[in-house]
């Protein structure tokens, strides 16, 4: 489980996947990346700082994302082609400033999306939510699928948020067993 112990949301990390954004592979000719056989004393150093300050630009952007409320943001193996959006799932909390409806929060989501359907209620095992589906093209001509799962307690909203580029697969495959692990604790 991927937990956030500040917003008190949990959800499943599905195979194949982890808590993060992409990362880059480093691949020096003669070289393994673990600093096993095969790579000198120099080489190794080379590979412990970027490894460094990897760990850092990564740290970086989910602070980033955590400024817009996206509180955990999950990526699989895969690598986006350099200007495409990485496939990934996250879980946004906002707090409005009075109680939400269902039907404010999805309203909300809608804003967010294009193309979706009406989209449909699901119980979850935390409650009831609305799922909204998108499937179409952006800007650059990539096939996009974007599917939100959007639940409410309170002034709460919270998001479930699968978003894949050019291979829907990798996010409708794990999307109804994910969103049903999602748990929040009131602080």
């Amino acid at each position: 489980m991927a937990n956030d112990g500040e917003s008190g949301v949990s959800i499943a990390i599905a195979q194949g996947w982890r808590v993060g954004v992409p990362r880059n592979e480093v691949s020096i000719p003669g070289m393994d990346s673990t600093g096993g056989e095969g790579v000198g004393a120099n080489e190794s150093a080379i590979l412990k700082e970027f490894s460094q300050q990897e760990n850092k630009q990564e740290q970086e952007a989910l602070e980033r994302l955590r400024e817009r409320g996206v509180v955990l943001n999950l990526v699989d193996s895969s690598r986006p082609l350099p200007g495409e959006l990485y496939t990934r799932y996250q879980v946004e909390v906002r707090e409005a400033p009075r109680n939400l409806t269902l039907e404010d929060a999805v309203a909300y989501e809608r804003g967010k999306m294009s193309g979706e359907d009406a989209g449909a209620g699901v119980e979850l095992a935390v409650g009831k939510a609305w799922r909204l589906i998108a499937d179409g093209k952006n800007r650059i001509g990539d096939q996009e699928t974007h599917i939100s799962y959007v639940l409410v307690d309170g002034k709460k909203q919270f998001t479930i948020r699968f978003i894949a580029t050019n291979n829907s697969t990798a996010v409708t495959q794990i999307e109804a067993a994910v969103a049903d692990s999602f748990r929040y604790k009131p602080n």
